[in-house]
């Protein structure tokens, strides 16, 4: 039960600061995008966000659900220096390499398809390329994160996603109030290089952590591999299900029968109704994982303890959440059916 405690100590850390990126990111974020809706064309709106949706939907799905599978190996992977060195190489390097290549290969697939106007002005080589660093800059971004998430480092990864989000926006609307006009380079060229010092940071921090690991290897390569394709079968079989009924699909789906026009309205308010949903995976999930890869090895009793200390933190937000809402519904009635009651 020490072993518990010391984790339910990391827990707390886990979700304090999982809670301030949740918090910090969405509402600076959230600005931006109501700013920038009421700022440019509403067809220009709609294409960049199915262009946003597009990339984002592809990190989901070429990445083959890595950083999930990294829970169910972390704690062999943590064995040793080996091991951690195994898996960066042998995992997340070769698909940073699959993202790359992987949209290459669908980028030049598609200039055989029937696309819009908008669209097919990406679907050059230049465009390809820079599209093909943004996405696996991206799903790497997202597989170090995941590492770091694993070793209780949510402080450094919070403190650096909302400097990332933050030098974004300043840059996007500093150079957009000196006169330049809003397109897709302003604000994916900008998204691309900070991704990019994002990821060196990141190993940074990975290769510090790297340190403090153990110079013996008390586990095989083989191992890891198998537990990993195992978990990782399952767990992309997911992946793929949730990513149809995702956002990130619907909107371009939505922008190819409807226009970009109808596009941004839907993705307007999308990105006003996503915050709560967003709040609860960003502050539980990672924890939640880290907790559940670190009891891996104990015994029932404690992991089941562990598995009752996160769930009861996750009902508590949950329910507060769902109060909130009941609070609310009078005056959500009382906006709709009032404004009706003006209109007749």
């Amino acid at each position: 039960m020490d072993k518990l405690k010391i984790l339910k100590k990391h827990v707390k850390g886990a979700l304090f600061w999982g809670s301030f990126e949740a918090i910090a990111f969405r509402a600076l974020l959230l600005t931006h995008q109501l700013m920038l809706f009421w700022t440019v064309d509403k067809a220009f709106y709609g294409l960049q966000g199915t262009v946003f949706a597009s990339i984002f939907l592809m990190v989901n799905l070429l990445n083959g659900s890595l950083c999930s599978a990294l829970t169910s190996i972390f704690t062999k992977m943590n064995a040793s220096k080996k091991n951690f060195n195994y898996v960066l190489k042998y995992y997340v390097a070769t698909q940073t390499a699959i993202l790359f290549f992987g949209t290459l290969l669908i980028g030049f697939l598609l200039q055989y398809f029937s696309l819009s106007l908008a669209l097919k002005e990406l679907i050059t080589p230049f465009w390809i390329f820079s599209l093909a660093f943004f996405i696996a800059s991206e799903g790497t971004k997202k597989n170090l994160r995941a590492i770091l998430h694993l070793a209780f480092k949510n402080k450094v990864t919070a403190q650096v996603e909302v400097a990332f989000v933050t030098v974004y926006i300043c840059i996007i609307w500093l150079l957009y109030f000196i006169g330049l006009k809003f397109s897709l380079p302003l604000l994916i060229f900008p998204f691309l290089f900070l991704s990019f010092g994002v990821n060196l940071f990141l190993l940074s921090q990975l290769f510090a952590y790297y340190a403090t690991l153990s110079d013996s290897s008390c586990e095989k390569e083989r191992i890891l591999q198998k537990d990993f394709l195992i978990n990782r079968t399952f767990l992309y079989i997911n992946e793929i299900g949730r990513s149809f009924f995702s956002s990130n699909f619907l909107l371009p789906f939505f922008a190819y029968s409807s226009g970009f026009v109808q596009a941004g309205l839907a993705s307007c308010i999308n990105e006003l109704t996503y915050s709560m949903s967003f709040f609860v995976q960003k502050v539980f999930g990672p924890s939640g994982a880290a907790l559940f890869a670190n009891t891996k090895n104990l015994c029932f009793k404690t992991k089941q303890a562990a598995f009752s200390y996160i769930n009861q933190k996750c009902l508590y937000v949950i329910g507060s959440l769902i109060v909130l809402f009941i609070l609310n519904t009078p005056q959500l009635f009382l906006l709709r059916f009032g404004s009706q009651s003006v209109h007749t």
